[in-house]
């Protein structure tokens, strides 16, 4: 079985091939040069996209990054692996970003995907000869190199809904280093040979900055809508319960507004016959004061939930619940168990 094909994405799509076509595009006529300083611009854009962005992001800005993703890597690998003329390699390569461009927006597992793929191909590449001291032209190497991409690839397809912000600065993360790295003089860092960091490291590094950064930017916003949808999840399952808990014990008090409302207004309207004027402003203030007392009552229940189920999730300790419902740590133990 010939995996020669899985090269492509080693030989063309690291840092130093990047030059090399950088270099090559330099000798291209001038408005091709421009397209392609365009195509760059927009990559960088939908790069900053994914990085920081990835975990609001629309069917909209999913054309764009796709558009320019896959015209960028569709040409890098042309160009280095074929001899196309400028003309069809970038007719060829704006075929490649519009159909990508239509997978992202449409099936976005699809072309996550493919994108985990590319980074167990590369991460396969890197694994096994320094780890595994595997050869890699060898044909048992090729499968377990082809079974880490698929691995990878199916992974990140399955994930992309739990783990968006993660493969979104992934991706974002290591294109804006990719695209950094062709502009930094690293031949002239001397502080990086003084150091002992190697030219390859020190790319590896600066790509995992970036991640890093990409993830904390996207991480409090991916903790705010997982709360946001528990709440929902809470506020749509727990207080029916108590609603209908309450109502079958026929005491009122624990009744939500409505609920509560709607009883009181048909005692009063029950007893108005018997009651003065007096008497039923009586009756309705009290009524009032029993509606307050459940609201108040289901929203401290609620809070108390939300705060066990924060717990129970590993959240935050008890000692720190309890400190932030002023109660003793026993009580909410109790409470909790």
């Amino acid at each position: 079985m010939n995996l020669q094909w899985l090269n492509l994405v080693t030989d063309y799509l690291n840092p130093y091939a990047l030059d090399e076509c950088v270099k090559a595009s330099l000798a291209m006529r001038p408005w091709v040069q421009g397209i392609l300083a365009g195509v760059l611009i927009l990559l960088t854009g939908a790069a900053v996209i994914e990085w920081i962005g990835g975990l609001y992001e629309q069917r909209s800005s999913r054309v764009f990054v796709g558009l320019s993703c896959g015209f960028s890597v569709c040409f890098v690998i042309l160009r280095g692996y074929t001899a196309l003329d400028e003309v069809h390699l970038l007719l060829y390569s704006l075929l490649a970003g519009v159909l990508t461009a239509c997978v992202n927006a449409f099936l976005e597992r699809v072309f996550r995907g493919v994108t985990g793929f590319l980074f167990g191909d590369a991460l396969a590449f890197w694994l096994l000869p320094s780890v595994f001291h595997m050869d890699l032209s060898t044909t048992q190497a090729g499968g377990v190199r082809l079974a880490i991409a698929l691995g990878a690839g199916v992974l990140f397809a399955l994930l992309t809904g739990k783990l968006r912000p993660v493969f979104s600065a992934l991706l974002g993360g290591t294109i804006l280093a990719l695209e950094a790295g062709l502009f930094i003089p690293w031949e002239k860092l001397t502080i990086l040979e003084q150091a002992g960091i190697s030219e390859d490291l020190a790319r590896f590094i600066l790509a995992a900055i970036l991640v890093v950064i990409g993830l904390l930017v996207q991480l409090p916003k991916y903790i705010r809508q997982i709360r946001a949808q528990r709440d929902a999840q809470l506020a749509s399952v727990y207080v029916p319960e108590e609603d209908s808990t309450a109502s079958g014990e026929g005491t009122g008090q624990e009744n939500g507004p409505e609920d509560g409302q709607e009883g009181a207004q048909a005692q009063i309207l029950d007893d108005s016959a018997a009651l003065s004027v007096e008497q039923a402003e009586e009756v309705l203030v009290e009524k009032a004061r029993e509606l307050a007392q459940a609201a108040v009552k289901s929203t401290e229940d609620m809070r108390l939930r939300e705060r066990y189920e924060d717990v129970a999730q590993g959240l935050y300790s008890p000692e720190a619940a309890a400190n932030r419902l002023g109660i003793p740590v026993e009580d909410f133990l109790q409470g909790m168990h």
